[in-house]
């Protein structure tokens, strides 16, 4: 790789979601997101513990954190504070970039021996020392986020998830509290799309409000999409009920 537009440029057509490479064959970008985490003490810990093998993973997710920095700070998204609620979704078998564990069948191939599945408890015992941290271990299909009534904003994060956005939202759950006319949380999605999910560009029927190429990604799939608040097209009502998302006026 070599070094480029650290600031990305807009993307105004999916098929313009990958760089094209230089003369000499290389893709640029910016080690900027690599910097920043190793700056970290979060991210030393979290290299200790394993999860990023590389600059790749680190880089996307940090694109994740750094996409609602930058896009939804007028809606107020704070994701150290108390009152967000951040899921993450498909950061596959090794959690990355809120610690979700996604394990399948797949799997028993991947730990066929006893160094790797004692990795594996390893790891999962170490990650219930980071606080606020619950993890999943499911399909997004299947799982139920209940969101406490205290929660005023919910950041929904697709880190090159195999799910759509509409998937994800799906499995936020409300109490019933909101659909009797309680305020509601402002809900923000930040995908970064790859292989066939890219072509999933809408959020509840609505397009993003951002677009973009990052050269900070340190991968070939670096779009960065962003809706800052889908809340006025979730269905409060059908979540309480255990029926996932819903559009308004579903």
């Amino acid at each position: 790789m070599a070094g480029g537009n650290p600031a990305g440029e807009p993307c105004p057509s999916i098929a313009r979601r990958f760089y094209a490479k230089s003369a000499d064959g290389l893709l640029p970008c910016s080690l900027r997101f690599v910097d920043r985490f190793l700056r970290w003490e979060c991210g030393r810990h979290l290299l200790g513990l394993g999860l990023f093998p590389d600059a790749k993973e680190i880089s996307e997710s940090v694109a994740c954190l750094q996409a609602v920095l930058e896009h939804c700070a007028q809606h107020a998204f704070s994701p150290a504070s108390g009152d967000t609620l951040v899921v993450c979704v498909g950061d596959g078998r090794t959690p990355r970039t809120a610690a979700l564990e996604l394990r399948h069948a797949n799997l028993l191939s991947q730990e066929a021996s006893d160094a790797a599945r004692a990795q594996r408890a390893r790891l999962r015992t170490e990650l219930r020392s980071i606080a606020r941290l619950r993890l999943l271990s499911c399909r997004a299909e299947e799982a139920a986020v209940w969101v406490a009534a205290r929660v005023t904003s919910v950041v929904v994060m697709l880190p090159h998830a195999h799910v759509t956005p509409d998937e994800a939202l799906g499995c936020l759950r409300f109490g019933g509290e909101r659909e009797r006319g309680s305020a509601v949380p402002a809900i923000a999605v930040v995908q970064l799309p790859c292989c066939g999910y890219v072509w999933h560009g809408t959020a509840l029927g609505q397009p993003p409000d951002v677009e973009r190429l990052d050269g900070r990604i340190c991968a070939a799939a670096r779009t960065v999409r962003v809706w800052r608040d889908v809340s006025a097209h979730f269905n409060f009502g059908a979540s309480a009920r255990g029926l996932g998302a819903r559009t308004a006026g579903g």
